[in-house]
Parts: C-alpha cells; structure tokens; sequence
C-alpha cells in the first residue's frame, strides 16, 4: 500500500455539511476503493482539512478522491508520499 496526502478546500456546500456523519461517509467511501483511513486534520491557512490515507494504487486513490469531490463538496490536491528513513542518505539534507 502506497501512503497518500490529500489537502482538501471546503466549497460552499462543502462547508455546510461538516461533522461526525460526514467523517464516517468519507472513511466508507475510502474503504470501498480498498484504501484505508490513517488520519485526518483540520488546518488552519490554504487549506480546510487534510487527510492521511493509504491505497493500494493511483487508480484507487483517484477513484476515491472523485467520490469525496462529490460526496462531501470539495476541491482536493493529492500527492503521494514517499517515506524518508535514516539511511536515505541522497534525501537527508531537505530534514
């Protein structure tokens, strides 16, 4: 599993629906797509919220990323995320 950040921007509908029963819809439809939920954040700034997520590839992240686009009115930035050990010596310089 590949470990993907989403950065989402709440849209006028988007904004009305937030809470508790949302969240639940958001980690259903991320479950659907074989992903799975690792943790999510309000924030303060450019963005509304940002979510952790794991899937199993690309074609599964986009594929959840339209669904939430859809489910919960927003617009989103996905990136995947590619961990930085001790050893990864040619990248230790940009921590």
């Amino acid at each position: 599993m590949a470990t993907f950040v989403t950065m989402l921007r709440y849209g006028e509908e988007g904004i009305k629906g937030v809470g508790a029963n949302r969240t639940v819809a958001v980690k259903e439809a991320i479950k659907r797509v074989g992903g799975t939920f690792v943790s999510g954040y309000e924030l303060l700034g450019s963005y509304d919220a940002m979510i952790i997520v794991e899937y199993p590839n690309e074609q599964a992240a986009l594929k959840a990323n339209v669904e939430l686009n859809r489910l919960i009115g927003v617009s989103s930035n996905t990136m995947i995320a590619i961990p930085i050990s001790d050893s990864d010596q040619d990248f230790a310089c940009f921590l």
